[in-house]
């Protein structure tokens, strides 16, 4: 009878030190957060539910699985119906999990197919009925039908880096995402940090780019033997690799700018 009472007492008490760390757990909604401001306000903690860390690290699978499967449908396992979500310009800040399931699959469909992977995550539970996590996201965007993994480059590919900051809820016994922020990560420049304005959709900038550049190093080879300078830069290429180079070297040096 000690014993049970000695189990009850034990288990309240650690119920009631999660509860006091979990009052810790900042607000990132609606966010997004600097990297700078994550590695200063996520709280450690030794408590925590397994199972509500596990579950919620499915579900975040399960979204990878969705988006590159378009299964727009399994979707609704994912995000709760009023949710809100910034995936960054020029997609507006989203409501509601039926905007958020059109806008993406419209943005999505534009690539042949697709490829989301994680590697670092955070997850901290705050309650019995919240959560939040932060998901490191690497993605390639294919723009070609038949692209081989093994010379897998960015004139086949757009490579996509960020981070994924979402604050859940538990609602009928199940997790979902209530606010998402997609943080885009470009060259050491975060990309998505000003809140509702959202940030530079380096999808559609990158694959202007793409385009931009591959019609350039198709193209200058045939301008060059046309044009009155063929003279002067001719002598100076030995090869159409040189072409393409110095014209790669020159567009990347203008985005940069």
């Amino acid at each position: 009878m000690q014993f049970l009472k000695f189990l009850v007492l034990s288990t309240g008490l650690i119920s009631h030190a999660i509860s006091s760390e979990s009052s810790k757990c900042p607000n990132i909604s609606p966010g997004p957060a600097s990297s700078f401001q994550l590695a200063e306000l996520l709280p450690i903690s030794p408590l925590t539910d397994h199972i509500a860390t596990e579950t919620i690290r499915n579900i975040l699978s399960l979204y990878a699985f969705a988006i590159d499967g378009r299964n727009w449908q399994a979707f609704s396992r994912v995000f709760a119906p009023d949710a809100r979500a910034n995936y960054s310009e020029p997609l507006p800040v989203l409501y509601g999990l039926k905007n958020i399931t059109d806008a993406v699959a419209a943005q999505i469909t534009q690539f042949s197919g697709t490829h989301h992977r994680y590697s670092t995550q955070y997850i901290a539970i705050c309650s019995p009925t919240s959560a939040i996590s932060i998901t490191y996201l690497e993605a390639s965007h294919f723009f070609l039908p038949h692209t081989s993994p093994a010379i897998e480059d960015d004139s086949h590919t757009l490579f996509a880096t960020g981070r994924y900051e979402d604050t859940w809820k538990k609602a009928n016994g199940t997790w979902k995402i209530v606010n998402r922020n997609l943080v885009f990560i470009v060259s050491n420049e975060v990309r998505n940090i000003d809140g509702e304005g959202g940030g530079t959709n380096t999808l559609n900038r990158d694959r202007s780019s793409w385009m931009l550049r591959k019609s350039l190093i198709l193209g200058f080879p045939t301008l060059l033997e046309v044009s009155s300078f063929d003279k002067y830069w001719k002598p100076r290429f030995s090869d159409f690799q040189k072409y393409k180079h110095w014209v790669e070297y020159a567009l990347e040096s203008r985005i940069e700018e």
